[in-house]
């Protein structure tokens, strides 16, 4: 289970990657735009996790590009 925030973009949508406040032993993947939070996604492994960035076309971030998450 990763410990700290994991960020990524795509063109439309900042995303971040936690575990999952919902789920024990999943993560959560967050999709944010301007007005804040959209949705989020549980994920029942890091596989899952990176099988749905991929499909969202995002790639890492470092919290200095995140134009959406404050």
């Amino acid at each position: 289970m990763i410990e700290l925030i994991q960020l990524y973009k795509s063109d439309l949508f900042d995303f971040s990657v936690t575990p999952s406040p919902k789920e024990p032993n999943h993560y959560q993947v967050t999709i944010f735009d301007k007005s804040g939070p959209l949705s989020d996604r549980q994920c029942e492994s890091w596989d899952k996790v990176v099988q749905r960035l991929r499909e969202d076309l995002v790639r890492p971030a470092k919290a200095s590009e995140m134009r959406f998450i404050n």
